[in-house]
């Protein structure tokens, strides 16, 4: 009977292979079971000599893989009978052509500047790219990231067809038409000069930065960019003046908050802003109105990205605005080079959550060209970019779940980046919270199956034990276990980014616990276990 179901199998295969299927002719690969190759060849060539078949060479010995060749110049059989002849032999278990049609899923441009931007074929863009470049969400809802910065050239030729236009302001007619309270905000809006003129006043750098998160990508002109499709705001304010800097934060959010407040009818739905500028050795206590402001976005969806100091500083110790804000709604960004090294840029193990190309990288610039250039302000974007290309493969049964509660969904997709959209590089273990790079292909994927969130295995360093902390993020309920327990005490604490102890179980001694969080709020927290000596582990969890 399985003689018969496998000549039938493989006439299924030789018909189908002639409608979708091309191969190299003369070529077969067949699972031999007991190895005897030399046997198998002769069986076939004293049944059906002028098939005149050969051993070209073993492909797997695990899987008893193998190929051959016949000659095609000199049989009396079609060539769809040459699989049925091979499986017809006890020893076959099945035969396939050596197909050739094969192509690589990944998505390769075509702007002429493409390949020397080695940034981004080093966080694995082109894989990213076969799945997404970008546009909207699951469900239609049209992809905003914020830059805010102190120059735009909106009209140049690989960015224009991507600036955010306030579809509910009509231009120049002097009335503030959504009632937002500035007149004429078609393009975003100036506040440095307090109007809605967005132009070069200063530099290339908003306009590098710009084409850093997004470009209109395989169009001939230009530069390739991390997003192909997503829609820039822009927003002049980034220096000068703290007050600056907070207004077109608010700006920001006011368009997400009516966003949120009309489900889509005004506003923006602007899930991440870009800030590539700070503050040098700046700290916390000294800015609280800039750290609460990531933590107000927040709470509306707004995922914020913020460049790290341009010096190689530990900023845990210096300090640095925005970067050492205890927002669960940032995410700090270093700088690194080809050799996939933190290079000339700050770093932290608490406050500096991953490393991003920006080292002789190009962009685009205001004279409607592109050019090179260095700095933590060319990494962040990379980021920004990918956090919007990522919401553009979140499913739709999550983005139905967080419908009404952005804020945790923003904090999940910011998890998903820095848990599993991470590559690990020696020079950034230690110094960063994620001890990576941004990998483009790797977010996208955790994105797509962010249904399955729990993050899974953590290893216990010096020692055999595994603990799987799950479901993660949570909402109410959160579970430890312990691998290969044996009866040890254990202590267990969770601590919230400013150094709170909210939850400690000390003494412990079971090898599954369960931590009530309901009343926890949502944000990021830090799981401490103490399992003796010197096993101490801590891993991050997420409350929604």
């Amino acid at each position: 009977m399985r003689r018969f179901f496998a000549t039938i199998f493989s006439l299924g295969v030789v018909l189908f292979s002639f409608a979708q299927e091309t191969h190299i002719p003369g070529q077969v690969i067949a699972k031999i079971e007991d190895g005897k190759i030399d046997q198998f060849v002769t069986q076939v060539n004293t049944s059906f000599p002028n098939l005149s078949v050969s051993f070209v060479e073993t492909i797997s010995t695990s899987t008893d893989l193998y190929l051959f060749s016949y000659d095609q110049s000199n049989i009396i059989h079609r060539e769809d009978e040459v699989l049925q002849i091979f499986s017809e032999f006890p020893s076959c278990r099945y035969a396939q052509w050596n197909h050739n049609n094969m192509e690589s899923r990944s998505n390769k441009p075509n702007d002429p500047s493409y390949e020397v931007q080695w940034n981004l074929k080093d966080i694995d863009a082109e894989s990213a790219w076969s799945i997404t470049t970008g546009g909207m969400t699951k469900d239609s809802q049209r992809i905003v990231v914020a830059v805010i910065d102190k120059s735009f050239q909106i009209n140049h030729g690989d960015l224009k067809d991507l600036y955010w236009k306030n579809k509910h302001e009509i231009p120049n007619n002097q009335i503030d038409d959504d009632q937002n309270g500035f007149v004429d905000d078609y393009d975003g809006w100036n506040f440095y000069d307090d109007t809605n003129h967005i132009y070069p006043r200063q530099g290339n750098h908003g306009t590098m930065v710009t084409g850093m998160v997004g470009a209109s990508t395989n169009n001939l002109i230009d530069i390739a960019s991390v997003n192909w499709d997503v829609e820039i705001m822009p927003i002049l304010g980034s220096s000068t003046s703290e007050a600056f800097v907070l207004k077109s934060y608010d700006y920001v959010l006011e368009m997400r908050k009516r966003y949120n407040r009309t489900n889509g009818d005004s506003g923006a739905y602007v899930v991440a802003t870009n800030s590539s500028f700070g503050v040098n050795n700046g700290k916390p206590q000294n800015f609280p109105a800039w750290c609460d402001m990531f933590d107000t976005m927040g709470k509306e969806g707004i995922i914020n990205v913020g460049a790290g100091p341009n010096s190689s500083i530990d900023i845990d110790v210096k300090g640095d605005i925005p970067c050492t804000c205890p927002s669960d709604y940032l995410i700090g960004v270093t700088r690194t080079d080809r050799a996939e090294k933190l290079n000339g840029g700050g770093y932290g193990k608490i406050n500096m959550d991953l490393g991003a190309p920006g080292v002789d990288v190009i962009s685009t610039n205001s004279v409607n060209s592109v050019q090179i250039g260095t700095g933590t302000s060319f990494a962040a974007p990379m980021v920004s970019g990918a956090v919007a290309l990522m919401y553009s493969v979140v499913p739709k049964d999550t983005l139905s779940k967080y419908k009404n509660s952005p804020d945790k969904l923003a904090l999940l997709v910011r998890e998903l980046l820095l848990t599993k959209g991470t590559k690990e590089v020696p020079t950034l273990v230690n110094k960063s919270t994620t001890g990576g790079i941004l990998n483009l292909y790797r977010s996208v994927l955790a994105a797509m199956d962010s249904t399955d969130i729990n993050i899974g295995v953590v290893p216990v360093e010096n020692s055999d034990y595994r603990l799987k902390v799950f479901p993660n993020p949570a909402e109410q309920q959160l579970f430890i276990e312990i691998d290969e327990y044996d009866g040890l005490t254990w202590d267990m604490e969770i601590i919230s980014l400013n150094g709170t102890i909210v939850r400690f179980q000390h003494n412990l001694l079971v090898d599954k616990q369960k931590v009530d969080i309901q009343d926890l709020q949502d944000g990021i927290y830090m799981l401490k276990l103490n399992l003796g000596g010197s096993m101490v582990v801590t891993t991050r969890i997420v409350k929604i």
